[in-house]
């Protein structure tokens, strides 16, 4: 994950030790959950022993027992180590994505970032285009080569292209993740100079990521609480402003639910 992602997910506000974001917990519920179906036991001690067998040895009084941390990771309440311990110990999110590698493409997805990243600035255009896969990039940006391209002429293809309605096919979570974070992304930037009609088309995008995201397995224990919080924090009601212009949409996104993929 780039460094600007792991920063943004710590909340610097508070001096010492860094807060807790409340998405935090939506992140590792998320990931307890893909990591639970594909190992195919959502019990947290049978994940233990597969993950972190050495926890399980016998110490010098002969005592054998986990540490628990997987129940606090079912439960969203404590987060697992992203990091290369200070001897350069293999992470356990790297560990268990060595078997799994989408349960760290979930967990290092940028759409984490762009939720609790302070004051999101247009120089984070390019780094969170490039995070995402090509065929979603190509939505927001107008041009080729975007990785060595000047910092103005991104903003110029991305303020060109932002307009465009997306398509996502069912069940395509990795899309839909994409374009939430990017559709998030535009809405948080405030000087982002959009035009009178892009509101609502970014609205309408945002609603066309949910059904996938919620059907999902990793988010389809989650996602009333996960939406209700972007409801609240994100998108702010605009989802019914927008998306009900035309009469076809009202009341939120649990009414939008018709128009899901």
């Amino acid at each position: 994950m780039p460094k600007i992602f792991h920063n943004a997910i710590k909340n610097p506000k508070r001096a010492g030790r860094p807060s807790r974001h409340p998405v935090e917990k939506f992140r590792v519920k998320a990931w307890y959950a893909l990591v639970a179906d594909s190992a195919m036991t959502h019990d947290p001690t049978s994940l233990e022993q597969l993950f972190q067998p050495e926890h399980f040895q016998s110490d010098r009084a002969g005592k054998i027992g986990a540490n628990r941390n997987w129940d606090k990771y079912r439960d969203g309440s404590r987060s697992p180590r992203a990091k290369p311990g200070k001897k350069g110990q293999i992470s356990l999110v790297e560990r268990v994505g060595k078997r799994y590698d989408l349960t760290q493409w979930l967990f290092e997805h940028p759409v984490w970032a762009v939720i609790t990243v302070d004051d999101p600035s247009i120089e984070l255009i390019r780094p969170f285009l490039m995070a995402v896969k090509s065929t979603v990039r190509d939505y927001y940006w107008d041009g080729f080569a975007i990785s060595g391209a000047d910092p103005n002429a991104v903003k110029s293809g991305f303020l060109d292209a932002i307009g465009e309605k997306i398509w996502i096919n069912r069940g395509d979570l990795q899309s839909a993740l994409d374009h939430l974070a990017i559709c998030v992304l535009i809405l948080r930037i405030k000087d982002l100079p959009l035009a009178l009609d892009m509101p609502e088309v970014i609205h309408r995008n945002i609603v066309k990521t949910l059904g996938p995201i919620a059907q999902s397995s990793p988010f389809c224990g989650i996602y009333e609480e996960f939406f209700d919080w972007l409801e609240g924090n994100i998108w702010n009601g605009q989802l019914e402003y927008y998306c009900s212009a035309r009469g076809d949409i009202a009341g939120g996104w649990r009414e939008t639910m018709g128009d899901w993929c």
